[in-house]
């Protein structure tokens, strides 16, 4: 299966990424991610959920400790792919960290709007976990985003909610306990 690389400087710098990261990119309408537009700015730029963040900067903290890599597997979606993969993290030297994506599985589905970046959005939020992407469908509920859409009803509305991302407990426990972190 493909892999995508890039690297972070040891003050989490998008130092460089490579051609495949790209293509895949510009193939799924993220040209705002290209190199250009991210080469030299900061990792933090692009995550925004404490979370999310809180848990790159464990793993990058146990990379750089042991000077060992840390394999964890995540979700990234298109409206009509599941994508299973891989992110393992290994020392570049110097503090620098290369990162490797590897799409393990993809499954093809129903086109699902929610995910579509280009629809229209209100100001309401629904909560996708950054690392499987289910959706918070109820306190401590995560569910597939099929089935968070039929249990929240989210087509009768006139115009989808936004989404913001968190992490949902399983995720959380599952990546701080990569490289012996430990989950609260």
């Amino acid at each position: 299966m493909e892999q995508y690389r890039y690297t972070i400087s040891q003050d989490d710098q998008m130092e460089s990424v490579s051609e495949a990261w790209s293509t895949f990119a510009e193939e799924n309408s993220a040209t705002d991610l290209g190199p250009a537009r991210i080469v030299g700015r900061s990792l933090w730029d692009f995550i925004t959920d404490a979370e999310t963040r809180q848990l790159y900067e464990h793993l990058f903290a146990r990379v750089r400790e042991v000077q060992a890599s840390v394999s964890v597997p995540f979700r990234c979606d298109a409206p009509a792919i599941r994508r299973f993969m891989r992110l393992t993290i290994a020392p570049a030297g110097s503090g620098s960290l290369e990162l490797v994506v590897q799409v393990v599985a993809e499954e093809e589905r129903q086109e699902v709007e929610l995910l579509d970046v280009s629809i229209p959005r209100d100001s309401d939020l629904i909560t996708m976990c950054s690392w499987c992407l289910r959706v918070l469908v109820a306190p401590d509920q995560w569910d597939e985003v099929e089935v968070a859409i039929e249990r929240l009803r989210l087509f009768e509305r006139r115009v989808l909610p936004g989404i913001s991302h968190g992490v949902c407990p399983e995720c959380f426990a599952r990546v701080m306990s990569v490289g012996g972190g430990e989950a609260p």
